[in-house]
């Protein structure tokens, strides 16, 4: 206890933890096995690997307290040739490259095309827009293309000044957040319908994780030690008083390892994940002095720190009703969790 209350007085930055984490107790698992996300109805969308290597041509929407199979969604166009792919939450509309890479195919309801276009050698990343009718191909060769769903074509190129590390776009407005390698300008943001770019946010520099929109619009990345939500203002964008507010949570803390000179150190965010209405932010986390994964689970309107979770060689993502999370192994295995 003495130990605890000396910490404490030495560092203003945040709480400094000694109870131990709650362990997680998984309910259901599956190998070889990826996570690609979550449907609209809470689903968890996964693709299968084949045991010789390599995914299958189909996803399966499962049961979240059961891992139980309620949907088969099969892609007979792909011909064992399904590289990259990218789903909407409704699991209507589909975008995939082949195995190379430089042939992108999309399936929206009754409606597919496939294009060649030059310049999709290199994507990294596919994601969609929260309302469907945009497509984000993430290149590492310093650009991010835009497609037309509907239409099926390119509507813009946005051209960076480095390679981009991570995008994310806006919940309700046509507007994408890049942010790139470089050190000074590193996040942009951009109009998603005129590809035209509207901002370099100020003070926001190098790779940056987590690097989201939170549902309630802010941007919720890195702010020093910490995590926190940016208010952009975007109502005022272009205006000669724009500004931006910043909220960050608590710097989670612990006791340095024993080599270490620091008396306490502090816990960098590795990835975050919201429930669907946004009330709840899990944030993983390596703690000391064995560089455990674990998770924080907090209040997002508050701040307040809800659970300290261990999770053992995974990585953890909240469940959108809040109420489970699901573990991505280091060994390719996934996993089912009720909240502690």
């Amino acid at each position: 206890m003495f130990r605890c209350l000396q910490l404490a007085v030495l560092l203003a930055l945040g709480m400094v933890v000694c109870a131990g984490a709650i362990p997680v107790q998984p309910v259901w698992a599956l190998k070889n096995t990826l996570f690609l996300g979550f449907s609209a109805e809470g689903e968890v969308v996964t693709r299968p690997f084949l045991a010789a290597g390599g995914p299958v041509a189909y996803v399966e929407g499962r049961d979240a307290r059961t891992g139980k199979v309620s949907t088969r969604i099969t892609f007979p166009e792909a011909r064992d040739d399904l590289g990259l792919l990218a789903l909407t939450p409704d699991l209507q509309t589909f975008a995939w490259l082949n195995r190379l890479g430089d042939v992108l195919t999309m399936r929206a309801g009754e409606n597919h095309w496939t294009s060649s276009s030059p310049g999709l050698r290199g994507t990294e990343a596919l994601v969609f827009s929260p309302d469907g009718r945009t497509l984000a191909a993430m290149n590492v060769n310093g650009y991010v293309q835009l497609w037309d769903v509907p239409k099926g074509e390119r509507r813009a190129t946005l051209l960076l000044q480095s390679q981009p590390r991570s995008l994310t776009f806006h919940p309700s407005r046509p507007l994408l957040a890049v942010n790139e390698t470089r050190t000074a300008g590193s996040v942009t943001l951009w109009d998603t319908n005129t590809g035209q770019k509207v901002l370099t946010v100020p003070g926001l520099t190098g790779v940056l994780r987590p690097f989201q929109f939170a549902p309630d619009g802010t941007l919720f990345t890195r702010v020093g030690y910490s995590v926190g939500f940016l208010g952009l203002d975007l109502d005022r964008l272009g205006q000669g008083d724009w500004g931006m507010n910043v909220r960050t949570l608590p710097t989670f803390t612990e006791p340095c390892p024993p080599d270490s000179p620091a008396e306490v150190c502090a816990r960098g965010v590795r990835a975050a994940s919201f429930n669907a209405d946004g009330s709840r932010v899990l944030l993983n986390i390596l703690r000391t002095p064995q560089n455990v994964p674990a998770s924080l689970l907090y209040d997002s309107k508050t701040g307040r720190r809800l659970k300290v979770i261990d999770t053992p060689g995974a990585s953890a993502t909240l469940t959108p009703d809040g109420q489970g999370l699901m573990l991505n192994t280091f060994q390719g295995e996934i996993q089912g969790v009720p909240l502690p």
